[in-house]
């Protein structure tokens, strides 16, 4: 189940719950006060999004795994030379 943020619209508090789409629209109907945001939780992967770079441990990994499999991209992408 996803993780969803809320926001109080007159005082600004926020707080995340876990629940399904269903709940989560119950609970909106219900509470009118209440606005979804989009938190800090719903950012995905920060490697992909660029927010970090990869670990060099992986990338050495990586690495050799591209040396062992011949016909691996990764031997192409990431092999020492």
């Amino acid at each position: 189940m996803p993780v969803y943020t809320f926001r109080h619209k007159e005082t600004g508090e926020t707080f995340d719950r876990l629940m399904n789409w269903t709940t989560r629209n119950e609970f909106l109907e219900q509470h009118p006060v209440y606005e979804q945001v989009l938190g800090s939780t719903a950012l995905g992967d920060s490697v992909r999004l660029g927010i970090r770079k990869t670990d060099d441990g992986f990338k050495e990994v990586l690495s050799r795994i591209g040396q062992s499999n011949y016909k691996s991209n990764l031997r192409n992408k990431l092999s020492r030379r």
